[in-house]
């Protein structure tokens, strides 16, 4: 069996989720969305699994565009998504800011490790049939910066991807429409109003009497 098959990364929940047990597999159970295949040269997400709550477990092969040694490596995730947990490549850590993940090496500037791949768990905003992009930069030593982030398929920097299954987003999470939030604010309008009409007509009511004055 490939070392691909086999790898268990090193697996870090992100503070304040509920994924103290979580491990990634790059290899996973049926369920996973169909994936791109870019050729050399290109990263690419080589499998996403559907956890069956609303995440996803990402594989993503990295490649090696620079010269020397490497920085840094982040991934952006779709607007919307919340990253769960992540895994490390040998040698590598990770920082989450918002929707990005960004790895380093441990002891400072390294090449890529691209015989493993990196990993995270999280939960995408998207729905099903769309395809979801995870633009990825390599920050390189010497200050050049590979970005391969176009949202065409084809193209030498074209955006890792994949296209989403039932299982593998949360099209809850994405955010309403114009026409949606219409409709939401109106219907706001509406419960609002029914919740204050008694305490209007009390208040008229209290009004009219003291405008009378006493009784008798």
């Amino acid at each position: 069996m490939s070392r691909r098959a086999t790898h268990r990364a090193r697996v870090v929940p992100v503070a304040g989720t509920i994924a103290a047990a979580v491990v990634l597999l790059s290899s996973g159970p049926a369920g996973a969305a169909a994936v791109d295949d870019p050729g050399p040269g290109r990263p690419s997400v080589t499998q996403a699994v559907g956890r069956g709550d609303g995440t996803a477990d990402v594989s993503l092969q990295l490649v090696d565009a620079c010269a020397g040694p490497t920085d840094a490596v982040r991934v952006s995730l779709p607007a919307g998504a919340a990253v769960v947990a992540v895994g490390d490549p040998d040698g590598w850590t990770h920082e989450v800011a918002g929707g990005e993940v960004t790895w380093r090496p441990v002891t400072g500037p390294a090449a890529v490790p691209t015989d493993e791949p990196a990993l995270l768990t999280a939960r995408l905003a998207a729905a099903a049939g769309e395809q979801v992009l995870l633009p990825t930069t390599q920050r390189c030593a010497d200050g050049r910066a590979v970005a391969w982030s176009e949202p065409a398929a084809a193209g030498p920097l074209a955006a890792p991807r994949f296209l989403a299954g039932a299982d593998t987003v949360d099209p809850s999470a994405l955010a309403p429409t114009v026409e949606e939030a219409g409709r939401q604010t109106g219907r706001g309008w509406l419960v609002a109003s029914l919740l204050l009409a008694p305490t209007c007509a009390a208040a008229a009511v209290s009004r009219a009497r003291a405008r009378r004055g006493p009784a008798g």
